[in-house]
């Protein structure tokens, strides 16, 4: 249980990564919440401000890919880790948004 949040199903666990990361990353973190049939929602992420950060410093996409890959996969195991994401599109690999689905674990 996440300190009263309800993060039972998918579009829960969407939202409340939603607002951890605006908190972390700033108001320049900018996505939607689908739901998807079977209790799962997918995240699109329009504005990453990790991403605009790696340009502007010179990094290398692929370890700002890895980052967020490895922050958006702790926060989904943290708030509920009978769920797991699919990346589906990234910004960091050339996308127009990032794209990642929640999932109940099989």
């Amino acid at each position: 249980m996440a300190y009263y949040a309800p993060v039972d199903e998918a579009t829960d666990i969407a939202r409340i990564f939603g607002v951890v990361s605006s908190v972390i990353f700033g108001p320049g973190f900018e996505g939607s919440i689908t739901t998807l049939p079977e209790m799962g929602a997918r995240v699109c992420v329009f504005g990453c401000p990790l991403l605009e950060v790696a340009r502007d410093l010179g990094f290398e996409l692929e370890r700002a890919y890895d980052a967020c890959d490895a922050y958006t996969r702790a926060v989904m195991d943290f708030f509920n880790s009978s769920h797991c994401i699919i990346r589906e599109k990234a910004m960091c690999h050339g996308d127009p948004r990032c794209e990642f689905a929640i999932l109940k674990n099989p």
